[in-house]
């Protein structure tokens, strides 16, 4: 999602800010309440139930209990279903995703025993832990798993990371001996 964020505000709107902080405000500014379907899966209580948040893998899992997909029901030569099979058609992926979102919502108002939530304009109790979280990538989710579009980003430890420098001629099996006690 956060590579859409970036493309919609710098296409359709400015380009995009030049530091870090002005780009989280000008983001929150322009879409004051995200929910990222990544993020949502990645964090509990979904973690633990869903091995892959690839978009078709996720559908795949929501479409088993505990979880339920809603049923939707599309106007005549409208729509999709997903025995289309379209991945990476935008359609078919937006339809997908909300299908995900929309079972993954409902999952949780379930948790907290209410039925028939709808997810309202002015935030649902239930997904106000994901709002305006963006998942990060694999790589940077080792530091950080989310972006905070309204609000701190996690601080991440550095308890377990080294700073030294060393003398240009020494080798990569004298800095692996230094360490090796570590």
């Amino acid at each position: 999602m956060i590579l859409d964020v970036l493309h919609t505000l710098n296409h359709f709107f400015q380009p995009l800010p030049e530091d870090y902080a002005s780009f989280k405000e000008f983001a929150h500014c322009m879409f004051p309440r995200l929910l990222d379907t990544k993020y949502m899966s990645s964090m509990p209580p979904f973690k633990e139930e869903v091995p892959s948040n690839v978009l078709q893998h996720l559908y795949a899992t929501l479409s088993e209990p505990p979880f339920s997909l809603p049923k939707v029901v599309s106007s005549p030569g409208r729509g999709y279903c997903h025995a289309d099979n379209k991945q990476h058609e935008a359609g078919y992926d937006a339809y997908v995703t909300g299908m995900c979102f929309l079972a993954m919502q409902a999952h949780l108002a379930r948790m907290r025993g209410e039925s028939g939530v709808r997810v309202s304009a002015d935030g649902s109790p239930v997904l106000r832990p994901f709002l305006d979280k963006l998942y990060l990538s694999k790589t940077a989710h080792q530091d950080t798993p989310y972006m905070n579009l309204n609000g701190e980003d996690p601080n991440p430890s550095r308890d377990h990371v080294f700073y030294f420098t060393f003398p240009k001629e020494w080798q990569r099996n004298e800095i692996n001996q230094l360490f090796s006690p570590y």
